[in-house]
């Protein structure tokens, strides 16, 4: 049996970024919700939008019954529902990952640890710790002042801006971030 610090996956470099820091339940529900908007994007919510306003002005038109006016009776009736749906599809995500979290890890805060090491960035949220290569990270993003590290098609880091000490900090992470991708900050 070999020692705890012979194991790579336990080894830590000590010249390595690392950061150490609460999550609340809204900073991990935010960003499940920037994973998903990068996934599906604002254009199908906009289609779903548009085709449940036409399903439902359809169906209306049917319900009106047999008068002469009933197409902007069935427009009329059908207006508020673009409002309702959108609104729907923005609110239903969000308090769908908030009843996971608070079901599988409790009502918060998480602790979590972001580390930029030599060959790869280790993420650590609660007990679950996973390691990305260099390669993996496909995109860099500044979203309102929140570090977004995009890895593969459907994993995200984001290290909020308020866990930085000043602004120097967080230029020397992106820095770091910037020099071990090859991409550049958007």
């Amino acid at each position: 049996m070999t020692e705890a610090l012979d194991d790579l996956l336990l080894e830590r470099d000590p010249r390595a970024l690392r950061k150490e820091f609460t999550v609340t339940l809204e900073d991990a529900v935010k960003s499940q919700l920037i994973l998903a908007l990068q996934r599906t994007g604002l254009k199908s919510q906009l289609r779903a939008t548009l085709i449940g306003w036409a399903m439902f002005t359809a169906v209306m038109y049917y319900q009106v019954g047999e008068i002469d006016y009933r197409m902007p009776v069935a427009l009329m009736l059908g207006l508020p529902f673009p409002l309702l749906f959108f609104a729907f599809l923005k609110c239903a995500p969000r308090l769908a990952y908030r009843a996971h979290y608070t079901t599988h890890l409790g009502p918060g805060p998480y602790q979590a640890l972001v580390e930029i090491g030599e060959t790869q960035m280790i993420d650590r949220f609660g007990d679950l710790e996973v390691r990305y290569p260099w390669h993996a990270v496909r995109k860099l993003e500044n979203h309102a002042g929140d570090l977004c590290i995009f890895v593969g098609r459907f994993a995200l880091t984001r290290i909020p801006g308020r866990v930085f000490d000043d602004e120097n900090e967080k230029r020397q992470w992106m820095t770091a971030l910037e020099q071990k991708t090859g991409l550049s900050f958007s």
